[in-house]
């Protein structure tokens, strides 16, 4: 309290200075952010495509400015965010870059004047001043660019469905629950689109018929805010507030398929027991699907995403399991705006009956009894006939949406080989896959770097114990006598570099003509594999020009300590290091999930260096690779391609350095292509 006294008191006395002057709130993630924004702040993001909730979000905390470290409109498609922002008179600072998020801290007072963020007389951030003329000229952009997001989000979509086909198709996994959800009618609410707009319209309905409520994450305070009391509340456990668990409700939380879950001991010490429920997708995609699998009759839902064009401006791939979950619960499914016109339509119908009933009693009892009981039927009759026009509706629509994807698809995976053939035509790559990174993405990478025309020279899985902490004494004994030097002090610096030099970069004086690997080379990966810390998939026959590093997917919650994860982490940034340090052209290739906060990607991506970057000696800010966030799929693998290609054509120039995909920190879908 005594730190917005002083902030208040300060803004007073600083009336000369040009621009806004306020406390800033800092946040990586804006849905986290919004908790703790109040009116006049200046929120300070790190939000790639700007989505319409979040930027509504940032509208109602009344924000005085939004300074974005990311690229508030990347082009993969036109994002609503943005154009939500400045309309409403919020200044947009723009791609101001990471470094803001070292250098102010929440609480500080900043002022935002002329495209710079100040910190007193400072400048800490620089970046473009978004108006409402480059944002929709930005969004005429990326409309034209559509049809590219649209062949990611069919390839997200059937991933999906290759991964969670048992619980989607058959409803294996399912949990039970205590709330009776069988023959009734369930509203499902989301603090998503229109959430406010869809429950006011709704009031009339849920008196009436009294459905399930089923508060999802931050639809359970809609609810609670709103007067009712949700039956279940179903979400993430960091998602759910204190308030929604101690509501009285059925609790149902969202695990990883593994059943892992960030937060279980936060319920357990609020006294509370919840139900899991294993699944990839979305918490809206759980509470769906449990409603359907328990039998509700029918699900109206509030808030949630139900065009094509909400799916996209959301801008991650777990939308796609929101498309297929649609399509899974079918006729059931209505949203709140068909609900709340069919219901107006009913009241109307009963009001005019009454009236005439009324009217008809003086005349007589009987006579006028027997009309409203006709009038009562014919209008429940037209219920039902509007009701299975609209089910009808969205299941032809629904059929549409699917050919559209299936045909995507097909055609994402006919053009992957075309679009990468010849790219990079007879050179030598290696492979090397870090510990517990997914064998689809490693397929995937090998298919089409031997589409591209390159040759695999060789695949390296670097075992667990290469970057265990544990076994940091071990390896670094095993690296100084193959090295024929003393032990580092960073050991996974030392052994990395000698991996890497065995497997990139040009090969020691005296090797033969024919570039096979020398005995020195062959000697360091054998030692590596008879020590554990490697296994040799496939026996590199020469040292390599290029190298994807096949990167894992950050365990949640992590696994370990933190010191331990932390020093896991670090370690598999110096492996990433030692390869374009030792010449090799190095790409990361994660699966769908990677560049998630705690993850190699995302250390990586918050490092990564640009063409303004200062030096720096940490491995990680000059680790000179590109990364990709979605390599199991075709358009990930076109990206590595192109990635590999574009650092070819431009050796140690940050400009050729990128990050793509559609996770966090993704600056693109692809690569720019070369120059012809």
């Amino acid at each position: 309290m005594g730190r917005v006294r002083l902030a208040t008191l300060w803004r007073t006395r600083q009336p000369a200075l040009p621009g806004i002057t306020a406390v800033a709130r800092v946040d990586r993630r804006t849905r986290q952010l919004v908790k703790r924004l109040r009116p006049g702040d200046i929120a300070i993001i790190d939000h790639v495509d700007i989505d319409r909730l979040a930027a509504e979000s940032l509208v109602e905390c009344g924000v005085a400015a939004v300074v974005n470290a990311a690229t508030s409109i990347s082009g993969r498609y036109p994002n609503l965010g943005p154009e939500i922002l400045v309309a409403n008179g919020i200044p947009l600072l723009d791609g101001v870059g990471t470094g803001v998020l070292a250098e102010v801290r929440d609480g500080d007072i900043v002022r935002l004047c002329d495209g710079s963020l100040y910190a007193g007389d400072r400048v800490v951030a620089t970046g473009e001043q978004q108006t409402l003329e480059t944002v929709q000229q930005a969004m005429a952009d990326a409309r034209a660019g559509l049809a590219v997001q649209l062949e990611a989000f069919a390839a997200n979509t059937m991933e999906y469905l290759r991964r969670d086909r048992d619980l989607l198709l058959d409803g294996v996994g399912v949990p039970e629950i205590a709330t009776q959800l069988a023959g009734k009618q369930v509203l499902v609410v989301v603090r998503g689109y229109n959430y406010r707009e869809d429950l006011a319209g709704l009031r009339h309905y849920i008196r009436a018929y009294r459905p399930v409520l089923i508060g999802v994450e931050g639809g359970a305070d809609v609810l609670l805010e709103g007067g009712y009391r949700p039956a279940l509340v179903v979400g993430d456990v960091e998602s759910l507030s204190d308030d929604a668990l101690r509501c009285g409700a059925e609790i149902v939380v969202r695990t990883d398929p593994d059943g892992r879950a960030a937060g279980l001991d936060r319920i357990q010490n609020l006294g509370l027991i919840a139900v899991e429920f294993a699944a990839s997708g979305t918490s809206e995609d759980v509470a769906l699907l449990l409603a359907d699998a328990k039998g509700a009759a029918v699900i109206a839902t509030a808030g949630t995403h139900a065009t094509l064009v909400e799916f996209l401006d959301k801008g991650r791939s777990g939308m796609a399991s929101t498309f297929l979950t649609r399509l899974r619960v079918g006729g059931k499914l209505v949203d709140a705006r068909s609900v709340s016109r069919l219901y107006r339509s009913r009241f109307s119908t009963s009001a005019l009956v009454w009236s005439a009933f009324v009217v008809l009693l003086v005349v007589a009892v009987v006579s006028g009894s027997a009309v409203t009981r006709n009038h009562d039927l014919e209008g429940q009759r037209a219920q039902v006939g509007q009701l299975q026009q609209q089910v009808q509706a969205l299941q032809a629509q629904g059929g549409a949406l699917q050919t559209k994807v299936d045909a995507a698809t097909g055609f994402a995976q006919a053009v992957e080989p075309l679009a990468v053939a010849g790219r990079l035509s007879g050179e030598p790559v290696v492979v090397v896959v870090a510990p517990n990174a997914p064998k689809s993405v490693l397929d995937a990478t090998v298919k089409s770097l031997t589409d591209a025309g390159a040759t695999v020279t060789g695949v390296i899985d670097v075992r667990p114990s290469f970057v265990d902490p544990a076994q940091v004494t071990n390896l670094g004994e095993l690296a100084a006598s193959l090295s024929a030097s003393t032990p580092s002090q960073n050991v996974s610096a030392q052994a990395s570099a000698l991996l890497a030099s065995a497997l990139v970069g040009q090969p020691p004086a005296g090797s033969s003509a024919g570039g096979t690997l020398d005995a020195a080379s062959t000697e360091v990966l054998a030692g590596l594999a008879q020590g554990g810390f490697i296994s040799v998939a496939k026996e590199p026959t020469q040292h390599a020009r290029l190298a994807v590093i096949v990167a894992p997917t950050p365990a949640t919650p992590p696994v370990g300590s933190t010191a331990t994860v932390t020093a896991t982490r670090a370690a598999l940034v110096e492996l990433v290091a030692a390869f374009p340090a030792t010449g090799g052209t190095t790409v990361v290739a994660g699966a769908s999930g990677s560049a998630a906060d705690g993850g190699l990607l995302a250390a990586l991506r918050v490092h990564a260096p640009t063409a303004s970057s200062t030096a720096s000696t940490s491995s990680a800010s000059t680790a000179a690779v590109s990364t990709v966030d979605d390599a199991d799929g075709p358009a990930g693998a076109v990206a590595v391609i192109m990635a590999l290609q574009a650092e070819q054509a431009q050796p140690g120039s940050p400009a050729a350095v990128g990050h793509y995909g559609s996770g966090p920190g993704a600056r693109a879908l692809l690569p720019a292509p070369p120059p012809s």
